[in-house]
């Protein structure tokens, strides 16, 4: 089960938890207690499966497999199944890590908000995500919402995941505008530090 939310954010690992834990629990260099929530040997690894939880919230595997669906299709036709899961792990192990620091961004977002403004931010973003539609229908030559979302099943993603994703992206972003100085360069260690000084 997912950790309780708590005072200090917690980050339990499922399935591809080395490295980023090493022995079972650690502390990084975010205050986050690190745990392994799952068993490196099983071999379930369905897109709606839960790799890791951030202060309660799961990451799915398919939020880290999404980008990937083309390439993942071709592949499946030339692996073997074990082979093709070992590869969707690796993938996964790989973009676990940008993945985490995403949403501990979003979170520290969502904390320094009341509800009306993060309600307010939210309608922004589905008005922004018009736009990106527009963008995928010229990408994929579909006019429609319906044929947009026949071409994304293809590629294994949908609408609500393709949001879901660019909201988590703007926030992100927009967190860390906020807190650092325009143009500048982003560090992570930057990051860090503005993370420990919100994260109540």
């Amino acid at each position: 089960d997912p950790p309780e939310k708590g005072k200090q954010l917690k980050v339990v690992l499922d399935y591809v938890s080395d490295p980023l834990v090493k022995g079972g629990t650690s502390v990084d260099e975010l205050g986050i207690i690190q745990t392994s929530a799952g068993n490196s040997k099983d071999q379930d690894l369905s897109e709606n499966r839960p790799v890791a939880w951030v202060d309660g919230p799961p990451i799915y595997a398919y939020e880290l497999l999404d980008r990937y669906g083309k390439n993942l299709s071709s592949a499946q036709e030339k692996m073997s199944p074990a082979q093709y899961q070992q590869l969707r792990a690796d993938l996964i192990r790989r973009d676990l890590r940008a993945k985490i620091e995403q949403k501990i961004l979003v979170l520290a977002m969502k904390r320094n908000l009341d509800p009306d403004r993060l309600g307010q931010l939210d309608q922004i973003l589905n008005g922004a995500f018009e736009s990106e539609i527009s963008r995928l229908k010229t990408k994929l030559n579909v006019e429609t919402v319906i044929e947009l979302q026949q071409e994304l099943a293809k590629e294994g993603t949908n609408l609500d995941r393709l949001r879901e994703e660019f909201k988590q992206q703007r926030m992100a972003m927009e967190y860390l505008g906020s807190k650092l100085e325009a143009k500048r360069k982003i560090t992570r260690p930057e990051m860090i530090a503005y993370y420990k000084e919100h994260q109540q």
